[in-house]
């Protein structure tokens, strides 16, 4: 019987990102389940079950799943990279939690992360890229509908402490200060006072 890690793996890891990318490609309903996905592969790769697979025959199942994820367009790193793609994860749910909710609070434009990436905020959504032309690209694109995670084939986060220290560092100087009910009162007054002159302008 494979090793439970692995299992862990393909359970925890891989059906939870399989469903979210399926659901971005708008390739089946938002209600999908993980366990949808799971009868969905083993049709696809002609498995009856991998309950009671051998180590070597799981990672041969495995690399279908691997191909199949390429072929959606994401990478699924091998069991040992979990550790980079969990802080991925990280970097992802501060996007959506702690910088998108007050991206209309914030001036619209490009912050720098590192030397070679930046945080974009705009009307519609927040996003980092970062390395846009070596093997550790990184495009992350965060709207009302979920995140977008796009790297390299080969990417190995090698980069990902910098991005997410960047990212603490602007979260903390930046967004912090706005969550606060003072600082947004004011904001939104301001918004309001523009909105209403803007009103007037089109009214005259």
């Amino acid at each position: 019987m494979a090793n439970w890690k692995l299992h862990k793996y393909y359970r925890g890891f891989c059906l939870p990102t399989i469903r979210s990318r399926l659901i971005q490609l708008n390739a089946c309903t938002p209600i999908l389940k993980d366990d949808d996905v799971h009868e969905l592969l083993k049709r696809v790769t002609n498995t009856p079950s991998n309950a009671g697979l051998s180590n070597k025959e799981f990672l041969d199942f495995l690399e279908q799943i691997w191909c199949i994820a390429a072929h959606l367009d994401i990478y699924l790193p091998y069991p040992e990279e979990i550790t980079k793609m969990e802080q991925l994860h990280r970097i992802v749910d501060k996007l959506e939690n702690k910088v998108f909710p007050y991206r209309e609070l914030i001036e619209r434009g490009s912050y720098p992360l590192d030397s070679e990436s930046k945080l974009s905020i705009n009307k519609a959504g927040v996003g980092i890229t970062s390395r846009a032309f070596d093997a550790e690209h990184l495009d992350i694109c965060t709207t009302g509908s979920g995140s977008l995670v796009q790297t390299r084939i080969f990417f190995a986060g090698t980069y990902l402490d910098d991005i997410e220290r960047g990212l603490d560092h602007f979260i903390s100087s930046v967004v912090d200060d706005l969550s606060s009910p003072h600082t947004r009162k004011k904001v939104i007054e301001h918004k309001i006072k523009e909105l209403q002159e803007e009103l007037s302008n089109i009214c005259e």
